[in-house]
């Protein structure tokens, strides 16, 4: 359900119309945001900026320690510890969890699987999760932006035959048939006969 965020003091306006803003986000605590109107009840999700705005939204959320970008079957993955993680570890698509060493960098390997990863990290008693993917499909593919450059294949002019065998058609001669009996009986019925 919408409210009016005029006096919000959730964070700062992202997105904002004449009257009120629509968007607010927010760093602190955790990154967040703030919609000031049911999605369900607009045409965003219709809109061709929707998922542009997720994925903008989606990477802003995502803490630096795991890269937002999507990465494919078997490609290492470094994860960054925060400053002040007593344990990391990262959960695969299927469940099972791999710890990784908390004081320095890691590069996560065990990425054959396609899906959706979780890494977990535990500072301060409270553990922080952040994600990362490994799609199938090409970047060019998974990509939301628009190409900067359209490269289009060479097209090679055809000849054109003047007749295709087998392919003329007779209805124009029908229709010329059925147009001169008519002219006939209309003449026939003006002249008496």
């Amino acid at each position: 359900m919408g409210q009016d965020l005029r006096t919000s003091a959730f964070g700062r306006p992202l997105i904002t119309s004449l009257q009120t803003p629509l968007v607010m986000v927010r760093d602190e605590p955790v990154r967040q945001a703030l919609f000031g109107f049911d999605i369900h009840e607009s045409d965003l999700p219709l809109r061709i900026a929707f998922p542009i705005l997720v994925e903008n939204l989606s990477e802003w959320m995502l803490p630096p320690s795991v890269p937002s970008r999507s990465f494919h079957p078997d490609e290492p993955v470094t994860v960054v510890p925060d400053a002040g993680a007593t344990a990391v570890s990262v959960i695969r698509p299927d469940g099972s969890r791999r710890a990784l060493t908390a004081g320095s960098i890691s590069t996560f390997a065990d990425t054959d699987p396609a899906g959706l990863y979780t890494v977990e990290q535990t500072i301060g008693g409270k553990v922080q999760p952040s994600w990362f993917t490994v799609n199938l499909f090409t970047d060019s593919i998974s990509q939301l932006k628009p190409p900067d450059r359209l490269t289009l294949p060479p097209t090679r002019p055809t000849a054109v035959q003047a007749t295709h065998p087998g392919q003329l058609e007779i209805w124009p001669w029908i229709a010329l048939a059925a147009l001169g009996i008519i002219a006939a009986e209309w003449l026939a019925f003006h002249r008496g006969l």
